[in-house]
């Protein structure tokens, strides 16, 4: 696989963006999505990775999960999450 032309990572979750030339498509950008955690009982790294071909996927998912959490903390407490 190529190496991505931008990486950026916070904590534990890293998205890598590679660019690919396509004669169908022209220049086109694909994302991965990676989780590393190391194991409960040993000292290995585990890698999940999701690849997705449209940044508005990582966006919508993401801004999903923060809505869900908003409403769940609104109906726990009966109030607003503070920003």
């Amino acid at each position: 696989m190529s190496k991505p032309v931008h990486e950026i990572k916070y904590g534990s979750i890293a998205v890598a963006v590679f660019e690919r030339d396509s004669e169908k498509f022209g220049k086109t950008q694909s994302y991965a999505l990676t989780k590393s955690y190391k194991k409960k009982d040993s000292d290995e790294w585990v890698n999940q990775t999701v690849y997705l071909n449209n940044a508005t996927d990582i966006v919508n998912v993401i801004q999903s999960c923060q809505e869900l959490l908003n409403y769940k903390y609104r109906k726990e407490t009966n109030s607003e999450p503070e920003i």
